[in-house]
């Protein structure tokens, strides 16, 4: 079950590094990866942990009082380093943080 989910971390990643759109809500990358949206929000809480992935909150037009804020992630400086392949092996820590939770 853990290497299903390092696939899945791997895919939001992937998806991070390679889009043109710089920022990307938990539920844009959900829709990409085809992964749950609660999932992909607990892995973006890992690879923000591990500094690959950095986040902000957007603010929405002030006009308009019905939008929310929404957070946006997009891979780190780290993240495309690791993601380029130049960090060798350093994928192979995500399982680790992945055994831990349930």
């Amino acid at each position: 079950m853990f290497w299903q989910r390092r696939r899945a971390a791997r895919r939001v990643l992937d998806v991070l590094t390679a889009t043109p759109t710089p920022e990307m809500s938990a539920t844009s990358l959900s829709r990409r990866t085809g992964i749950d949206p609660a999932h992909v929000r607990t892995i973006l809480v890992r690879l923000r942990k591990q500094g690959w992935v950095v986040s902000r909150w957007s603010h929405p037009d002030e006009r308009d009082r019905r939008l929310r804020g929404r957070l946006l992630y997009r891979a780190s400086a780290y993240g495309l380093w690791v993601a380029g392949g130049r960090g060798k092996g350093t994928l192979q820590r995500l399982p680790e943080h992945d055994r831990h939770s349930s």
